[in-house]
């Protein structure tokens, strides 16, 4: 999808605060992206803010449904060696089995995703998982 201006606005500000989201949340992402299994889910990872925090190597499913942002997360996954792969449909149509990822995270994004996972139940909006979910 391709919001047009404000998906451009949108990635233009996120890459713009991210040096200052870091030094206020960094310590804390580290901290909960420690021990994480080989393969996550990211719903709305935008222009990949939290790929810094993902050990090399570790396989992510990135969710991101503004076409904008696209060039910039597969640039920084690619920098930092973590697997992604790309899903640009938004995250209400998302169709895993059950148990199929064992996390999935869910920062900054819940403002744009019409019915938010943390407040709705994941296996029935068709997310199958078996750890836990970083929101």
């Amino acid at each position: 999808m391709d919001n047009g201006l404000r998906g451009r606005f949108n990635a233009w500000l996120l890459d713009l605060l991210d040096g200052y989201m870091d030094r206020k949340y960094g310590r804390v992402k580290r901290a909960l992206f420690q021990n994480l299994p080989h393969v996550v889910v990211e719903l709305g990872p935008g222009a990949g803010a939290n790929m810094r925090y993902y050990p090399a190597g570790t396989r992510v499913v990135a969710v991101e449904p503004n076409a904008r942002m696209h060039e910039r997360l597969r640039r920084r996954a690619r920098h930092l060696g973590v697997e992604l792969q790309l899903d640009p449909a938004p995250a209400e149509t998302l169709n895993l089995a059950d148990a199929s990822v064992d996390l999935v995270v869910v920062t900054l994004v819940l403002c744009s995703v019409s019915r938010p996972p943390c407040k709705a139940s994941l296996p029935a909006r068709g997310v199958g998982f078996s750890k836990g979910v970083i929101c």
